[in-house]
């Protein structure tokens, strides 16, 4: 892996790492908004396509269902 490869590899952990912190562990959902465009579609096999509010509401519905739920990494 050259330098370049290995520094966006660090960056992208960065971001994964910030995506479970701040919205799972420290459960803050605005987050979201600086680490998505305003026009992401996510693809999933099992649930198909979802946008940014599609993922935000059920990020909710998962904090509100269980509330003692813990992020580790």
């Amino acid at each position: 892996m050259e330098a370049d490869e290995a520094d966006e590899a660090d960056a992208n952990k960065r971001i994964v790492r910030r995506y479970y912190d701040d919205v799972f562990a420290r459960r803050n959902p605005a987050t979201l908004d600086e680490i998505f465009a305003p026009d992401f579609v996510g693809h999933s096999a099992a649930y198909g396509d979802y946008t940014l509010a599609e993922m935000r509401r059920d990020i909710a519905r998962e904090h509100a269902s269980m509330p003692d739920d813990e992020t580790i990494i």
